[in-house]
């Protein structure tokens, strides 16, 4: 089969309007998630000097505090509040089989 000149020009022109509307549509989008992100973020430099930054992720990996207990001849860290305030708690008996049982095997 053979394209006639006017065939061809009507082809490219198609796909020249094609290939107009998709970086258009693509250009309106980028500009409308710039726009959304102008609106939404604030710059570290804009922000206040009393507003105070909080954390969003604590890594468990490194915790900021840890408790120590030296009961034993091995020092445990214990990394848990909660845990570390009902050890101290406890007499020194009674946390050293607490220590010994879960900590220490």
């Amino acid at each position: 089969m053979q394209w006639t000149e006017e065939d061809i020009r009507c082809i490219e022109g198609k796909f020249d309007s094609f290939c107009k509307t998709v970086l258009r549509n693509f250009a309106r989008d980028w500009y409308r998630a710039k726009q959304r992100r102008g609106r939404n973020e604030v710059l570290f430099s804009e922000l206040a000097d009393n507003h105070l930054l909080e954390p969003i992720h604590i890594d468990p990996i490194s915790p900021a505090e840890k408790y120590f207990f030296d009961d034993l001849e091995r020092s445990i860290a214990i990394e848990n509040d909660a845990l570390a305030q009902a050890l101290h708690s406890l007499s020194g008996r009674k946390r050293q089989i607490i220590l010994l049982a879960y900590f220490l095997d």
